[in-house]
């Protein structure tokens, strides 16, 4: 996206740790990020602390607020560790204040068992419609062919 101000989750930072400088973003212009867009969200449980924009401590990504105080779009970036980093090298990022990039992973909902009790549920009440209109039209057709043997015409 090229022209195009966003959002950028670089990563964790240490409390306490946050580094003053911004090295790879302080000078203006266009950079490369790798990354995946990430949707606006809400706040993520009861639990979580209000955000203080007032003091710039953010608890959790809102994406609307942000956008709008930074004027920028209203999508996040979170940049993915490409990888190649070394514990040695994630201790001296963490000491220095500078944010650790989170390893991509797809969040991806499982829903087997839901899906496994919906169909097995909609089986079973199939089986008991069939097994149900067996027995009346079953029942009754047997019954008048039962009739028709013994008697030679139904009555």
């Amino acid at each position: 996206m090229t022209g195009t101000r966003l959002l950028v989750n670089r990563g964790w930072i240490a409390n306490g740790k946050a580094s003053t400088t911004t090295a790879r973003f302080s000078e203006p212009g266009p950079r490369r990020i790798v990354g995946l867009a990430k949707l606006p969200g809400e706040k993520p449980s009861s639990w979580t602390p209000d955000n203080e924009p007032s003091k710039n401590q953010w608890y959790w990504i809102d994406v609307a607020d942000m956008s709008k105080r930074a004027q920028t779009q209203a999508l996040v970036v979170e940049e993915v560790d490409e990888g190649g980093r070394d514990t040695a090298t994630e201790r001296d990022m963490r000491d220095a204040g500078l944010p650790l990039p989170k390893e991509p992973t797809a969040n991806l909902r499982n829903n087997h068992l839901e899906y496994a009790v919906t169909w097995f549920s909609l089986s079973a009440a199939t089986l008991a419609m069939i097994a149900f209109r067996k027995k009346i039209v079953g029942g009754s057709v047997t019954g008048a062919a039962a009739l028709r043997g013994s008697r030679g015409r139904l009555h």
